[in-house]
Order: structure tokens, then C-alpha cells, then sequence
């Protein structure tokens, strides 16, 4: 299985990630910003897994732990539902957590003025790099401009 994606849970129903184990995982998509995140730790850590693709909606506080347990992403799609700055600083953090990232898809839920230019500095501290994209809550992924 080279893909998964985890959507809404149900309270009081266990976390699915606790009970699979997905060595060959490269695509994983979690769709719910109340995702138990220690289990994708140990998800991560049991599976061995090298993931290309991670997809995350993120509230700030999760998104560290996550790309530093899975440092092989390459392609980053991120439903920002907090301060921006905050997602700015963590993916521009020395060292890197993403070293090999490539493509970074920002989901704004919340768009603000300041938003363009701390895509802006995404864009220079990538240096060209990474291909930084942005959308504004909307859903057809298709339309995503790309800016650089």
C-alpha cells in the first residue's frame, strides 16, 4: 500500500494509526485537525515508513513533531488553521526538517493581508528550491497558483 488517508474520528472510537503498520506507506493524507498526533508518532516510528507525500491540517502545535519524525517528505500540503508566522517559522527552522522537500501547498483557511508576504519570504528562504503554492480555501486543488 503506497497511500492513506485518514479523515474524521469519531469520539470515543480508537485512532486508526494505532492499529496499522505500513512499512511501504509513501503518500499519507490525515484530513482532521483533531488527529490523536501521538499516534502518528508511533505510527511513524512502528512503520519504518518513507513518506513522500504528507498532507496535514494543522492547528501549529503538530506540525513539528510530525516532519521531524518524517524528515524524507518531499512534497508538504498544509491546512493552516493558525498564525501563519508560526507554520513560516517551523519550515524555515536550521537545520531544516524537510531537507528534501520540494513542494510546499499552503491551504489558507483564514486568509489574512500579511499572508502573501510571509509566502514571499517562504519563497526567498527556499532560494527557488522548492516550489511554494498557495490556495484560499477552496477546495479544486486545480486552480492552485503557483508563486515564486
Amino acid at each position: 500500500m503506497s497511500g492513506v488517508g485518514v479523515s474524521s474520528r469519531y469520539q470515543g472510537w480508537p485512532d486508526i494509526l494505532e492499529f496499522l503498520t505500513l512499512p511501504g506507506l509513501r503518500d499519507l493524507q490525515i484530513n482532521n485537525a483533531d488527529t490523536n498526533f501521538r499516534s502518528c508518532l508511533k505510527f511513524f516510528e512502528r512503520s519504518a515508513c518513507t513518506l513522500n507525500h504528507l498532507a496535514i491540517c494543522d492547528d501549529g502545535g503538530k506540525l513539528t513533531a510530525c516532519l521531524d519524525a518524517m524528515p524524507t517528505v518531499t512534497s508538504l500540503y498544509i491546512d493552516v488553521g493558525c498564525d501563519m508566522s508560526l507554520i513560516a517559522r517551523i519550515l524555515t527552522k536550521t537545520p531544516l526538517l524537510v531537507p528534501r522537500l520540494a513542494t510546499l501547498t499552503l491551504r489558507l483557511l483564514e486568509p489574512e493581508d500579511y499572508h502573501l508576504s510571509l509566502v514571499d519570504f517562504l519563497c526567498e528562504r527556499f532560494a527557488r528550491a522548492v516550489s511554494v503554492k498557495v490556495h484560499l480555501d477552496d477546495d479544486d486543488v486545480s486552480r492552485l497558483p503557483t508563486v515564486s
